[in-house]
């Protein structure tokens, strides 16, 4: 097992970028909490009636959902272990499209070799 920095980097920027995404979601729950069921102006000239809390689920969910997998994959690359989670991590934080996941996957795919064997179940 190789001891390179790429790992940590990557897991440092996995917890980064779910700390961002993390709060993001922590605004869009307040929000959602403050605005209810509202009508927005779609432009169209009129005023049509959208849920606003709909159109915010749909954002604050997957971002979420993304968040965590960022921090899990982070902290699996801080400790070397399971690679192939570590990598579902990085994508997780480049999803979409972020600069931060995006260095994070190629540190950790670039160093696999880094991360300890892991037994085959059963």
């Amino acid at each position: 097992m190789n001891k390179s920095w790429m790992p940590t980097a990557a897991g440092v920027l996995n917890i980064i970028s779910a700390a961002i995404r993390l709060l993001v979601v922590l605004c869009l729950i307040i929000a959602m909490i403050v605005t209810g069921d509202f009508l927005i102006f779609t432009g169209l000239g009129f005023w049509f009636p959208l849920n606003v809390m709909a159109v915010l689920w749909l954002i604050t969910v997957p971002l979420a959902v993304t968040g965590v997998l960022a921090l899990i994959g982070g902290i699996f690359a801080l400790q070397r272990k399971r690679w192939g989670l570590a990598l579902a991590g990085s994508i997780a934080a480049f999803l979409p499209f972020g600069i931060l996941g995006l260095v994070a996957t190629i540190f950790t795919s670039l160093s696999r070799d880094d991360f300890e064997e892991q037994e085959a179940w059963g």
